[in-house]
């Protein structure tokens, strides 16, 4: 008793005697292990605080005295000795939350065992739902690329705690990744403006920075600073999804569409590049299966684009689909009602199903507009075959 008034005096000169008689006077007395531990780390001794802590749960197994010893382990980035410590205290206490927590986070940032770290994780949230512990298991299903689960929980967190740097971080990264700038702007700058230091500081700064860049900007000078930047980061989305538009605003519409697909194979939720990609199979005289199962999963992710209706209409025409392809052309037409090429291709699939008055409107209209060469040529003779069999 004596010791914790010198204690709560920062007197540690006289506290650790006392401390260590106690200790002699009952081996067994694990306050006094703790408070002398406390004052080691206080004192920047903290291998003597582990010393100490590791005499006594070698012989006294309790949940507090692991804890603390694990806990400083991991001050000290002692990872493996923390790991021990936390394991063996889950041999004492298996649903003790915050071991399981701080384990899963030893494994997922510092031991490189993603497994290991979700199975620990997801023990830590059935045994506990509390922010810190939803913010773990949000972070490791984004470090496995599991964005679309890791978002809901981190919302859920940042929520709660909403003067967290470190969880607004892993939030604003979660809609980074999938392509949701304006929340992914405002999360990453909460954290960069945060008073308090965190590791990911640095990082949150330049994600804002690349975002920043303006989609479509094609100059050189940005071409250079994307370039260099992905040369660091070869698989940020954002970046990719930049260059690709330079790429296709300079005519090189083949670079674009690697580009684009190089984005969609890491990350097939980023639903910019997958609507980008999209828009630029259904320009491409294509019929493939891969550019129809990717338009049809950006119709899914954007309902309501004319843009995306009509790149998923002209390949359903394309592919023979003519009921379908009319549907998803006469949504277009109703936004677009200027659009030549969908006139044209709305023609087209009339021309197809016979019916013959909407084929002639829909042509006629396309021809009044600036319907390119190629198609004004087709479209004159569909026009003409439509008109012959339906005079009126």
């Amino acid at each position: 008793m004596r010791a914790k008034i010198y204690l709560a005096q920062q007197d540690f000169t006289h506290a650790e005697p006392d401390l260590l008689k106690a200790i002699e006077l009952d081996p067994k007395l694990e306050v006094a292990y703790q408070l002398l531990a406390q004052l080691y780390v206080a004192s920047n001794r903290q291998e003597e605080a582990i010393a100490k802590l590791t005499a006594f749960v070698e012989k006294n197994k309790t949940i507090p005295a692991l804890m603390q010893l694990a806990l400083i382990n991991q001050q000290v980035k002692h990872f493996d000795a923390a790991r021990d410590a936390y394991e063996t205290l889950l041999t004492v206490a298996p649903n003790f939350p915050l071991a399981l927590n701080n384990l899963a986070v030893l494994y997922s940032e510092h031991l490189g065992q993603l497994d290991k770290a979700y199975d620990l994780a997801k023990r830590a949230k059935e045994a506990a739902n509390e922010p810190h512990i939803n913010d773990t298991l949000g972070w490791i299903l984004f470090k496995r690329g599991d964005y679309s689960n890791a978002l809901p929980l981190l919302q859920e967190s940042a929520g709660k705690l909403p003067d967290s740097p470190e969880i607004q971080f892993h939030v604003g990264m979660a809609h980074y990744m999938m392509g949701e700038e304006g929340p992914a702007r405002i999360a990453l700058q909460k954290a960069a403006d945060a008073v308090k230091d965190f590791p990911e500081k640095d990082e949150a700064r330049r994600r804002l920075a690349m975002l920043a860049i303006p989609v479509g900007t094609a100059n050189a000078a940005v071409r250079t600073e994307l370039e260099n930047y992905l040369h660091e980061r070869p698989n940020d989305p954002a970046a990719l999804a930049r260059l690709a538009g330079i790429q296709q605003q300079s005519g090189a519409v083949d670079q674009a569409v690697k580009t684009y697909e190089k984005v969609v194979a890491d990350n097939p939720l980023y639903a910019p590049a997958m609507r980008q990609l999209a828009l630029l199979y259904g320009q491409l005289s294509t019929d493939s299966a891969k550019a129809y199962e990717l338009v049809t999963k950006a119709r899914q992710a954007y309902p309501d684009d004319p843009d995306i209706a009509k790149a998923l209409g002209i390949l359903n025409y394309r592919r023979a689909y003519y009921p379908q392809s009319a549907e998803l052309l006469k949504e277009a037409a109703a936004k677009r009602k200027d659009d030549p090429e969908v006139l044209y291709y709305l023609g087209e699939v009339y021309h197809q199903l016979k019916e013959y008055p909407d084929c002639k409107g829909a042509l006629e209209r396309a021809l009044t507009l600036n319907l390119s060469p190629g198609l004004a040529d087709d479209a004159k003779r569909a026009l003409a075959e439509c008109s012959e069999t339906d005079p009126l």
